[in-house]
């Protein structure tokens, strides 16, 4: 297991900040170069009262928040997917050093305008880090990067263009709040700063930009660092809408794009509040992309109709029918409303959406059931289509490397593509 801040620095997790500050001096006196930057780290993040205080709550060593919440219940995420077979995989193609890229899965947000995906997405992170509202449309790809780390409670932001970052646009790293918080330690609201940054970020990148622009080239990138955080990466798509045309055009172009890749799995997000679910123009995509098996739907506002849930109940007796394509999976989830009170927080809206469908008597629903499915779906794809794919890659690409090193003169060692095949399958076996 990873050491937290507390184990790096060698101090207990009660210590006082005199005991910190010292063990952080006398640890740099011994320690090696490449580590002097996670020593600091360390250092900032528990010398700040209440960026300690954010950090404590998501290890869950500290119940100081004053009302009893704790980091366990807020690490949801962390508990369902930490050992699930999307992080596995990162880590398993972290250690190998390939040299040559292999393509991993991406999860990918597809969804009309207002539908609640950035909602979902800030729900799945436990963290208030996606802008919100109808004074924010996102007009370019968010990639949010998720990784377990027991010593940072972090949030970077950068600008990409094809993975790379954009000369001229500096990152940005804020604290991370708890999922019990919104305000960072500074007291600044998290997603009204980001919402600052990617203004700033379209600034630097497009002076001229007219503010419609839709950016396919670019990628905000959100890293969070934390230790109630899972190994998941998601990608959410600008929300297709339907008018200005040419806005129109642009999302919808971006959006074949991403689910054309075989590798995609689909988040679809869809408001209940439509009469006709089937009617969704982004379930008319996941069906034109051939991507309906590898699809979950996600049920939004569904607390926000009087007829539930008993049309609800209804709705969820045949998916085919509901959807117009059998999905792997549909699923109803209670998001943070506007009616919300300003200190309802992400994990009050978890609680308080587990009373709502425990009320309604129905199973398989809410943020937990969303997890779940795309732990089984992520399971199922890596396990039949990635890794016999992935297989048949490396032994191409084995054979070109061979080919390139005997035109150099004789092998050292003869390497059969059977062995190669066997050695590859057996290891993706062990994690599997």
């Amino acid at each position: 297991m990873q050491r937290d801040a507390y184990e790096i620095l060698g101090v207990p997790s009660d210590a006082s900040l005199d005991m910190i500050t010292r063990a952080y001096h006398q640890q740099q006196l011994v320690t090696t170069d490449d580590t002097k930057d996670v020593l600091a780290r360390c250092h900032t993040l528990l010398v700040n009262k209440k960026s300690r205080l954010m950090y404590d709550i998501t290890l869950g060593v500290n119940q100081e928040a004053g009302d009893g919440r704790g980091g366990v219940e807020g690490g949801i995420g962390a508990r369902l997917l930490k050992d699930g077979a999307y992080g596995r995989l990162l880590r398993l193609v972290a250690k190998a050093n390939c040299p040559f890229d292999l393509e991993l899965p991406s999860i990918v947000v597809v969804g009309q305008e207002s539908s609640g995906k950035s909602s979902v997405m800030e729900r799945l992170a436990m963290r208030p880090a996606f802008p919100t509202g109808e004074e924010f449309t996102t007009r370019m790809p968010i990639h949010m990067r998720m990784r377990h780390t027991r010593h940072e409670n972090r949030i970077a932001l950068g600008l990409r263009k094809n993975g790379e970052p954009v000369p001229g646009v500096r990152d940005v790293d804020f604290d991370s709040p708890s999922p019990i918080q919104d305000c960072m330690a500074d007291g600044s609201v998290l997603s009204t700063s980001i919402s600052a940054a990617m203004r700033q970020f379209i600034v630097e990148a497009y002076p001229d930009d007219d503010g419609r622009r839709v950016m396919a080239e670019h990628e905000i990138e959100i890293s969070i660092y934390a230790a109630n955080v899972p190994d998941l990466d998601l990608i959410d798509l600008p929300g297709l809408v339907g008018a200005p045309l040419d806005v129109a055009e642009a999302t919808l172009q971006l959006t074949r794009r991403y689910l054309a890749r075989p590798n995609t799995i689909v988040l679809c997000i869809v408001s209940d509040q439509s009469d006709t679910i089937r009617g969704s123009q982004a379930l008319g995509e996941v069906v034109r992309a051939g991507a309906h098996d590898r699809a979950l739907v996600v049920l939004t506002k569904v607390d926000g109709s009087s007829k539930n849930p008993l049309r609800l109940s209804k709705r969820l007796e045949n998916p085919k029918h509901l959807v117009g394509f059998q999905p792997r999976a549909v699923v109803p989830v209670r998001n943070r409303s506007p009616d919300d009170e300003d200190d309802v927080s992400l994990l009050d809206v978890l609680k308080n959406e587990a009373v709502l469908f425990e009320s309604w008597g129905m199973g398989n629903a809410g943020l937990p059931a969303v997890l779940e499915s795309l732990n089984i779906i992520l399971e199922e794809h890596i396990t039949a289509e990635w890794v016999p794919k992935q297989i048949t890659f490396v032994q191409k690409r084995l054979e070109e490397l061979r080919q390139s090193h005997a035109a150099l003169g004789p092998e050292p060692e003869r390497l059969m593509k059977h062995d190669v095949a066997a050695a590859i399958t057996e290891a993706w076996s062990r994690v599997l």
